[in-house]
């Protein structure tokens, strides 16, 4: 358990998967899907959504009843994590249904270029680049290449 810097625990941030894992009855793959999808929603959904999906995720993780499931096809069974994961992105659709914008730094992809240590003479690059940039990159690799390249 995490605790405070003067030794408190501190509560867990989705007390319902907490539960479920404490008991047994959630496995941790589902308990990954549910959190993230929960962090998705958090700060776009009220508090009492992001209750209301908690349980229902966890109830059909778990295969239990509850008042969010009652009813419900499928309400009993226990869902595997990619029916699950599949549930999650349904409520995250209907709670939140614009998302994220496209100009938000959440989702906006950006480019990174790392080089590694020198070793037998070569640096290892590590990159992941944006399409805009893997154009750029393209069209100076193969102008440099070419120019280097001979016709048999």
């Amino acid at each position: 358990m995490e605790r405070t810097p003067l030794g408190l625990p501190v509560p867990a941030r989705y007390s319902v998967i907490a539960d479920g894992l404490v008991s047994g009855d959630l496995g941790v793959e589902s308990a990954e899907i549910i959190a993230t999808a929960l962090t998705a929603l958090q700060g776009r959904v009220g508090p009492d959504d992001l209750d209301r999906v908690e349980r229902a995720l966890v109830a059909s993780a778990t295969g239990a009843i509850t008042p969010e499931t009652a009813g419900l096809p499928g309400a009993g069974i226990r869902f595997a994590p990619d029916m699950l994961r599949a549930q999650a992105m349904e409520w995250q659709g209907r709670l939140d249904p614009d998302g994220t914008a496209p100009g938000d730094d959440a989702v906006e992809a950006k480019s990174t270029l790392t080089f590694g240590l020198l070793r037998n003479g070569l640096y290892p690059l590590r990159a992941d680049v944006t399409a805009e940039l893997r154009g750029v990159m393209d069209t100076l690799f193969d102008t440099y290449l070419s120019a280097r390249s001979r016709t048999p």
